[in-house]
């Protein structure tokens, strides 16, 4: 067995010491406990109010952000989370002790709880490292519609650090119901967002005043009503619950749920019966050199529009959740002709369900330089249990902890020069996953993955379907996965691995993956990324850098003089999308920045190591309205002809011009609108 190895150790070295010597310059840290976040931003209140009561803690904090945010960075509905800290922080695990013996069973232990200042947790000033610079904007918009209570908790930051008088005066000053109203809020919430009410935590658990009658939510001991804290676990941090969205994914990196390291699925964050719709436009125009294959077809300029209107819809019964996104697309611009044509257009892959499983697209009207269809972005059905999960349908799967290069991503991983906003290719598949100790922490989880495809003969379950299975244990601070895989016939073995080192977040997946030896002399390559990520947040701004190595024993250490001539291996990964690039060894830079509550940026440059070549990709994202957003974007090569990211060149004509494929440089924009 052989394997094609890289020799690029210096640059792992010389990332790892940057990393420590940078290291000490992130923001301050201190272990904290999350008591439970709450759909209603009343509840938390509520229990901030009873919280601040108590004399062993040195603060508790409201900090209010999305419960998810997709992939593309849609907002989902607010999330209110309860965080305390004990005055001792080396004392904060028997305070959570404390706390789940007094009926907070689901509150878990947060080891790197970001503070300004790490010598008085009363005085705390707000920080913004669990949020990525694009959330925070989505979330600070979603705040200015909720209650004048909410705003004057939150003004613009991301948390609140509140003392007992503090949450006192505030309830007052907002006219929040008194203490009896509070305790008795619980009877008027229904089922799904009741309030945990004991006598126990308004007072130390080590100093109960006597002949203090117990409150009816409490037992003698000030353990909370079963059907209390029940209510309380089915609305408890959502992610510290498996299976959890990414967060996220590649696209918020600096949110906590970039260490559910591996497989994770794209869900809306509906409760009960919900839906809601958008609207999504986006204009594409690129200049294309004289030598272009297009050129003689479009001139020096192609561009190309479409919009999304989306319909999203949940209905939870029970343990048993229904789920669709249903979405009209126009298109329209030069990339329909081009379709049309012999070399295709893979950005309108969406058009058509092959190779899926199910046929899940209509076309609605097809003209010369317009296509109307609508097809269902998300079909699914899932049951979860406690300790069981399973889905069967249609949704994006992410694997694997990548920022620009996804080695794990086996189904629809985003290219490296990914849009914003952009909508991946969902699979159909089947899942179940098992969990072990999900309200502690660390957690466990084997999860069983078929994704179907059909072949070109229209057949299911061939050589082109995909089994894995997944072993995953997840940390506050770290999180492991091991995964084994049979990809359209080939064996794929891949490693993951996330720690959290102060301000600092490590990364790492490799992948061993079987060649096609039809094709090829050596039984595997390698395959991975490592990267780090440095929260360089302020008081007043969110900001991260990164920076990423990429390794692909499937690429080139020169680009070929004909395309013809490319590996088979890495040609098929080409045309099912799973890589996007030519050579071996890559580096990318870049970071998220929010300038203000309305604007942010993201900024990513990418070269490879063998022919070096630099490509920059940049946007801002406007946020003009609570529902409204502007993006612009450009893409452009920072590179000489002939070198990856600039336009390829593909052949010569029988007068020995070159013709290339590929634009020079790319803008677009796009505004979406979401109810």
């Amino acid at each position: 067995m052989r394997f094609y190895l890289f020799s690029k150790r210096r640059l792992f070295w010389l990332i790892g010491g940057l990393l420590f010597a940078l290291s000490t310059s992130a923001g301050a840290t201190r272990p904290a406990v999350v008591l439970g976040s709450f759909a209603e931003q009343r509840n938390a209140l509520a229990l901030l109010k009873k919280l601040g009561l108590r004399d062993d803690l040195a603060s508790v904090e409201l900090a209010i952000s999305a419960r998810d945010t997709d992939a593309h960075g849609d907002s989902k509905p607010l999330l209110a989370r309860v965080v305390a800290y004990s005055e001792d922080p080396s004392q904060t695990r028997a305070l959570l002790s404390q706390l789940r013996a007094a009926g907070f069973t689901e509150a878990w232990y947060l080891a790197n709880a970001p503070i300004a200042d790490t010598s008085n947790a009363r005085a705390q000033t707000p920080s913004a490292s669990l949020e990525s610079p694009r959330s925070q904007s989505v979330r600070d918009q979603a705040i200015a519609g909720k209650s004048e209570g909410v705003r004057a908790l939150m003004s613009s930051e991301t948390q609140q650090s509140l003392s007992r008088r503090t949450i006192g005066d505030l309830s007052k000053k907002e006219g929040q119901p008194s203490q009896p109203e509070i305790e008795n809020l619980s009877n008027a919430m229904g089922d799904q967002e009741r309030e945990p009410s004991s006598s126990d935590l308004t007072k130390p658990l080590s100093e109960r005043k006597a002949g203090t009658e117990p409150q009816k939510n409490a037992d003698e001991k000030g353990r909370i009503n079963p059907n209390i804290a029940a209510s309380l676990a089915s609305q408890n941090n959502s992610d510290q619950q498996a299976p959890q969205d990414p967060g996220n994914e590649p696209e918020n990196p600096t949110d906590e749920s970039r260490f559910t390291s591996g497989l994770t699925m794209e869900r809306n964050a509906f409760a009960g019966n919900a839906h809601r719709w958008s609207l999504d436009f986006k204009a594409t125009r690129g200049s294309l050199p004289s030598t272009a294959l297009k050129s003689p077809y479009f001139g020096d300029e192609t561009s190309s529009y479409v919009a999304d209107l989306h319909l999203e819809w949940r209905q939870r019964f029970d343990k048993v959740t229904l789920s669709f996104d249903h979405v009209l697309q126009w298109n329209a611009g030069d990339v329909i002709p081009w379709s049309r044509s012999p070399y295709g257009a893979p950005e309108l892959r969406s058009l058509g369900d092959s190779p899926r499983a199910l046929d899940l697209t209509n076309p609605v009207t097809d003209g010369n330089h317009h296509r109307l269809h609508s097809h269902f972005r998300e079909l699914m059905v899932r049951w979860e249990g406690q300790d069981w999960n399973v889905s069967l349908g249609r949704d994006s799967i992410h694997w694997g902890t990548g920022i620009v290069f996804h080695p794990l991503g086996l189904f629809n991983p985003l290219p490296p020069l990914y849009v914003e906003g952009d909508k991946q290719f969902a699979q159909d598949h089947f899942l179940i996953e098992r969990l072990w100790n999900s309200n502690a922490n660390p957690t466990e989880s084997l999860t069983f993955l078929n994704v179907s495809r059909r072949t070109d003969r229209d057949r299911l379950f061939g050589d082109v379907s995909t089994t894995a299975l997944r072993l995953n244990r997840k940390s506050d601070r770290y999180a492991l996965g091991v995964t084994a895989a049979r990809h359209y016939g080939l064996s794929v073995i891949g490693l993951e691995a996330s720690r959290q080192i102060e301000g600092v977040e490590l990364s790492s997946n490799l992948v061993l993956r079987e060649r096609d030896g039809n094709y090829s002399n050596s039984t595997w390559a390698v395959v991975g990324m490592v990267n780090a990520r440095l929260n360089a947040s302020t008081e007043t701004r969110t900001a991260s850098v990164f920076a990423e190595y990429f390794h692909n024993g499937f690429g080139l250490k020169a680009l070929p003089t004909s395309f013809a001539d490319l590996p088979a291996d890495l040609t098929y990964q080409l045309a099912r999308q799973e890589a996007f690039t030519f050579m071996r060894d890559y580096v990318a830079l870049g970071g998220d920045f929010a300038w203000g509550k309305e604007v942010s940026q993201s900024l990513r440059l990418i070269t490879n190591l063998h022919n070096p070549s630099l490509v920059i990709k940049t946007e801002f994202l406007f946020t003009l309205q609570e529902d409204l957003r502007l993006q612009l974007g450009l893409i452009t090569p920072l590179s000489q002809d002939g070198k990856e990211f600039t336009p390829l060149r593909i052949g010569t004509t029988s007068d020995g011009v070159p013709v290339t494929f590929g634009p020079d440089r790319r803008i677009y924009l796009r505004l979406k609108f979401n109810r």
